[in-house]
């Protein structure tokens, strides 16, 4: 089972990634909550995300690499976030 992990929070904020393997490669992906979602939980179903993100590499060279591109991506967007409240 590819890696999942919920980390946080950043500004109120939790990342939910995962990694999955796609054309030869691995992408990580990413879901940003204002809660903390239950882990084991399929994220691509639970309510109330702010937003969905997709790692900046379409071919990690690992599992690790994929979900860590997708974290820092929504803790880029988590950052945008509370800047534009300010």
């Amino acid at each position: 089972m590819p890696i999942r992990r919920i980390t946080g929070p950043y500004a109120g904020h939790y990342v939910a990634a995962r990694a999955e393997y796609r054309h030869g490669g691995w992408q990580g992906f990413a879901k940003v909550f204002d809660y903390r979602p239950v882990a084991g939980a399929d994220f691509d179903t639970a309510p109330g995300a702010v937003a969905d993100v997709v790692g900046s590499w379409v071919e990690a060279p690992s599992e690790l690499d994929a979900v860590q591109s997708a974290e820092r991506v929504a803790r880029n967007f988590i950052a945008q976030l509370t800047e534009d409240d300010a």
